[in-house]
């Protein structure tokens, strides 16, 4: 049985659209790319794969386009690698922060100043994933904390001017051994530390926050210091609340 229907070969330059019939020619394509010329500088994964027309001029001559491209290329995996190590530290920064609003949140929330030392000293390790927290007073008398059996380290005054830094700056320090003045028998655990001055108010003994790591890396002298600073301003506000 014969037909009068003609068979046309694809035109290889157009893509099928199985859902609407329609196809799209490559001069479709070029046409789109000039009247929006955003579309690659959103998109440019999609120069990845290009690959240059092979030209030759002459064993002199070099083709540039070829050089052009690959480095473009070269700075388009740099870029996307340098994306991926952004975003794995902001969802890094925004881990660490979780766990430091909920400390905060456990200390506002607590019932008396013994429970502030316990969350100082149970619940904070396991948030921060460190080996040990404790509230350092440079006063043995000082009688708000004198009858706590939660962990307090009550030391002489005077000693803090030999850990410190600066009084009234947060101290950080990596592969060290630790310091037995504020971390006692424990300290042979502890291979970096934070110490976070607290001004607990006029007339009131020195104090601080001392926070023990096994990870000599842990806390080191480079590390950005603003959550732990708003997180010490946050215990001194909490804990003058119990003892004024």
């Amino acid at each position: 049985m014969s037909s009068n229907t003609t068979n046309k070969k694809p035109n290889k330059n157009s893509v099928s659209k199985k859902q609407t019939g329609k196809s799209i020619s490559s001069d479709d394509v070029k046409k789109y790319l000039q009247n929006n010329p955003q579309f690659l500088n959103d998109n440019p994964e999609l120069l990845w794969g290009i690959i240059p027309p092979e030209q030759n001029y002459g064993d002199e001559v070099i083709d540039m386009q070829v050089f052009i491209l690959k480095r473009i290329q070269n700075e388009l995996v740099k870029y996307k690698t340098r994306e991926k190590r952004l975003l794995k530290a902001a969802e890094s920064n925004n881990e660490v922060l979780g766990r430091f609003i909920k400390a905060i949140n456990m200390l506002v929330g607590a019932n008396s100043i013994e429970e502030v030392c316990k969350i100082i000293a149970v619940k904070l390790p396991q948030l921060f994933y460190i080996e040990l927290a404790t509230i350092c007073i440079e006063d043995k008398n000082y009688a708000p904390f004198q009858q706590l059996d939660t962990q307090i380290t009550l030391v002489e005054k005077g000693s803090f001017s030999s850990i410190l830094d600066n009084k009234n700056q947060i101290s950080l320090r990596s592969n060290i051994k630790g310091n037995k003045l504020v971390f006692g028998s424990a300290a042979q655990k502890i291979r970096s530390e934070a110490l976070l001055p607290l001004d607990l108010g006029p007339k009131k003994p020195n104090a601080l926050i001392a926070l023990g790591a096994k990870k000599p890396d842990e806390f080191k002298p480079s590390q950005e210091t603003d959550l732990l600073l708003f997180f010490s301003n946050v215990l001194q506000k909490v804990i003058q609340r119990w003892i004024d």
